[in-house]
């Protein structure tokens, strides 16, 4: 019975620190215009800001889906499309708005200009 317990507190641990271990990094592709894919730094942003933030309709249970989920190249129901989602959006939770509102705020920030995070 003992062992049986050691086991299902491994096995519960292992599980959870792998279940909200983020990825380091991400691949957005898809981009309507032909634009390189964007290698975004994903720990960077998660080891500063909570999940729901940029997530912002995950429950926190699970895995949160990808933001190309709900924001496609035609939007999909009330969710914008993904360029503006990316681009123009919630400066909370819009990569590039949320770059210049950091900046304009003298704050360092990430890039604010397609080539920088559109690499070749």
């Amino acid at each position: 019975m003992k062992k049986v317990l050691m086991l299902m507190a491994v096995v519960f641990t292992a599980t959870f620190i792998f279940a909200v271990t983020p990825p380091t990094k991400i691949t957005i592709n898809g981009a309507k215009n032909k634009k390189p894919a964007v290698l975004f730094p994903h720990k960077v942003h998660s080891d500063k800001y909570k999940c729901q933030q940029c997530h912002h309709t995950w429950d926190g249970k699970g895995t949160p889906a990808k933001c190309t989920t709900c924001h496609t190249l035609k939007g999909k129901d009330k969710a914008p499309k993904a360029y503006i989602a990316f681009h123009r959006g919630v400066a909370s939770r819009s990569c590039v708005a949320c770059h210049k509102s950091m900046k304009k705020a003298g704050k360092k920030t990430g890039p604010t200009k397609c080539s920088a995070c559109h690499k070749k």
